[in-house]
């Protein structure tokens, strides 16, 4: 290929090297600083100048037009859109599908060298963060993992941790020196271990997911295939065996038999006050009722006397406050009475004000802790209470009421600006308790869908894949597409600044990478 660009390196490329390197710290940490540097990106780009040649080179590039397709198909999507004060809404965040292909395909390619400068400022970036947050956590004493993670979305910063991690892989494997391995295995090591105990759900599997991976590549290559192939089938059998654990545990709260015959039960307090024995407000835990031997006068006097907190507020972690004193004090066996909270300590109080509602949650690894509230959200979800506040149960509801819109439009969608409205229509339609939130599906393969229709989710999942397919799977592009499969699952991950700029540009970054990895080039 004709070499478009000269080795001189003078202001105007470092001016443009700086913009990369403000945008690859700021994705993991801050939404001002996303559009601060691209907007050093685009004034860089007027610098640079040659615009003929730049735009010739740049309409021959598939992985831009890859790319740019995405946003090409929110254009389309006007067509049929009433509601166009949101479509230029959502158009604007979705910019940079636009902007940062644009600029950086038309832009001198990077060198080996300032590629790898652009990798560690993400990584070092990543790890001060990281640092910060688990500071700021555990000085707090969170139990809440949201907290550890300073500037964006958890999940965000746990799928840039995730990136970070297979970009450390590949720059392993290209040294041979171990003394130049070593940094790469520290960071790696750290970032397993911030997760742990950050406890990301969706970072930590991914993570899980991509080493094993990565150790069965190496298998392959110095171990006879008979021990690899044992190895994959331990693998797929443990992940097997996880889900029917979960499965046989959501079978057995679908059958518990809470007590029936409360008749036996005392009618008062040590105090001589009277019970509520409550089966409506509180709901089951575990198959008991949790609002048993339940004094109200009794807790709130009791509670003012040990904590600032309003005892009908909400705790920390934004819950309401009286709910999780009493779901504590039930895990604990005690009664939600004067007695039952002097039996707890002030370390136990405190834990409480921070959101703890199950005495085991402080014993208990982050993922086990998630699972333990997604258990108890599905048996109130059983009940009839709704979704209650429960992230996973609030998943499933909007995936059915997902569900429910593409099945009334699902060739042509309902365009780019209706989403937010026809998504409230269906959820009062369904009587839903999440009909007075402006929540969407939390996948972007529906959101796409009920945007687009089928046709639209088919174009998605080309433009999606292409450029892993067209650069023969190299590594790097390959995971990070993975990496966004996965989160896209479970995010709508391209309809907020901080997802789509993360997309955009390690779409964006990656696929120059690999096309310079499979056909060197002179920048």
């Amino acid at each position: 290929m004709e070499v478009l660009f000269t080795k001189t390196i003078s202001f105007k490329r470092y001016f443009y090297l700086f913009g990369l390197s403000v945008l690859i710290a700021a994705i993991p940490t801050s939404n001002y600083m996303m559009s601060v540097s691209q907007l050093m990106l685009g004034v860089a780009w007027l610098l640079e100048g040659n615009f003929k040649e730049r735009l010739k080179h740049l309409l021959a590039n598939r992985f831009f037009w890859a790319i740019f397709s995405i946003f090409l198909l929110h254009i389309i999507g006007l067509i049929h859109t009433s509601d166009f004060t949101y479509a230029w809404k959502d158009l604007r965040t979705k910019i940079p599908l636009f902007v940062l292909p644009f600029i950086i395909f038309s832009m001198p390619i990077l060198n080996q060298r300032e590629s790898r400068f652009l990798i560690w400022i993400h990584t070092a970036t990543l790890a001060v963060t990281a640092l910060i947050g688990l500071f700021l956590g555990l000085k707090e004493e969170f139990i809440n993992y949201r907290f550890f993670s300073p500037g964006i979305s958890h999940i965000r910063f746990s799928l840039n941790i995730c990136l970070s991690i297979v970009l450390l892989f590949y720059e392993i494997n290209q040294q041979k020196n171990w003394n130049q391995k070593i940094p790469g295995l520290i960071f790696i090591i750290f970032f397993f271990l911030y997760l742990i105990l950050f406890g990301a759900t969706t970072g930590s599997m991914i993570s899980a997911f991509l080493l094993i991976a990565w150790i069965l590549y190496i298998l392959a290559k110095k171990l006879p295939v008979w021990i690899t192939t044992l190895v994959w089938i331990a693998s797929i059998g443990a992940i097997l065996y996880g889900i029917y654990s979960i499965d046989r545990k959501l079978e057995e709260i679908k059958n518990y038999k809470p007590l029936r015959d409360f008749s036996q039960l005392p009618a008062t307090t040590s105090r001589g006050n009277p019970y509520l024995h409550d089966t409506l407000y509180f709901g089951k835990e575990n198959g008991n009722w949790v609002g048993l031997y339940y004094c109200e006068k009794e807790l709130v006097e009791s509670w003012s006397k040990r904590s600032t907190l309003d005892f009908y507020g909400k705790d920390l972690c934004g819950q309401p406050l009286m709910a999780t004193i009493v779901r504590y004090l039930n895990s604990k066996g005690l009664t939600k009475d004067a007695d039952g909270l002097a039996k707890l300590s002030d370390e136990e109080i405190r834990n409480i004000e921070k959101g703890v509602a199950n005495a085991k949650q402080l014993t208990r690894n982050a993922f086990a802790r998630a699972l333990d509230e997604f258990f108890f959200g599905y048996e109130k979800y059983l009940d009839g209470y709704g979704t209650q506040g429960n992230s996973i149960m609030q998943r499933y509801e909007l995936i059915k009421a997902s569900i429910n819109i593409i099945k009334k439009s699902p060739l042509a969608g309902v365009g780019t600006g209706d989403i937010p409205q026809v998504f409230h229509n269906q959820l009062v339609e369904m009587n839903s308790d999440l009909k007075d939130t402006r929540l969407r599906s939390h996948n972007q393969f529906l959101s796409i869908t009920i945007g687009f229709g089928i046709p639209g989710l088919i174009f998605f999942l080309i433009a999606l894949f292409y450029p892993s397919i067209h650069s023969r799977f190299d590594f790097r592009l390959t995971a990070f597409t993975f990496i966004i499969f996965i989160s896209m699952l479970n995010e709508d991950t391209i309809e907020t600044q901080a997802g789509v700029t993360f997309f955009a540009f390690f779409m964006t970054f990656l696929s120059m990478l690999a096309t310079e990895t499979s056909k060197p080039r002179t920048s």
